[in-house]
């Protein structure tokens, strides 16, 4: 295995200890408030409204215990770090393949923003952004986009509940609640 391979593993390893996920939601980040932000997002309250109502009210509940429990593990492991700002912007750093790339080939790192739920990249200009969030085409991507979200949420639900030592969990759980 070469140096690069092993520092991407590497790097990949560290990413997943410290960077927040709600995994219902598909939502990462490096940021505390970011993540504190999207635990209190309409967007996240309306996932879990939606498995609520496909699952048992307890597993649900269950469920967002769980994802606040991750989120403050990864705070506890983020707390051990000595530098967490110089690692956010090391991995950032790793994750840029523009910086091997000489001034010869004309090619240099933008800013834009990436709209998923029509799968274009948008200049990073406000007129530019609020045209496209305002256009019809936008909205109603964003509509069908937001329902596959949701109904995703309650694939990863699933999943997670079948896993046996969540299980056991989501029993002890409801014991403790009834």
């Amino acid at each position: 295995m070469d140096q690069v391979t092993q520092s991407r593993r590497l790097g990949s390893k560290l990413v997943e200890r410290i960077q927040f996920v709600c995994s219902m939601c598909k939502f990462r980040t490096f940021y505390d408030e970011e993540m504190s932000s999207h635990l209190q997002s309409e967007f996240h309250k309306e996932h879990f409204h939606y498995v609520g109502e496909k699952l048992p009210k307890q597993a649900a509940d269950f469920l967002q215990e769980y994802v606040l429990h991750k989120t403050k593990k990864t705070e506890e492991r983020r707390g051990l770090i000595e530098d967490l700002s110089t690692t956010i912007q090391q991995i950032y750093r790793s994750q840029d393949l523009t910086q091997g790339l000489g001034i010869e080939h004309f090619v240099k790192k933008v800013e834009a923003a990436h709209c998923a739920a029509c799968d274009i990249l948008i200049p990073m200009h406000f007129s530019a952004l609020q045209r496209h969030v305002k256009s019809p085409l936008h909205n109603r991507n964003r509509r069908i986009m937001m329902e596959n979200s949701k109904k995703t949420a309650l694939a990863v639900a699933r999943s997670i509940l079948n896993n046996k030592q969540i299980n056991q969990k989501l029993d002890q759980y409801i014991k403790v609640v009834t």
